[in-house]
């Protein structure tokens, strides 16, 4: 779910997949986990 962009996921229709609700939250809440995970290595305290 992540973009070329960093720091930007994406999740849903604006993936260019399914149209369906389902699909649709699932692939946000693996964007989540991806967000957080990036947010965790971008951001450590060194």
């Amino acid at each position: 779910m992540k973009t070329n962009a960093p720091g930007i996921f994406a999740a849903g229709d604006c993936t260019g997949g399914f149209l369906q609700i389902a699909v649709a939250v699932g692939e946000g809440a693996v964007a989540a986990r991806s967000a957080i995970a990036y947010v965790k290595e971008t951001c450590r305290v060194k």
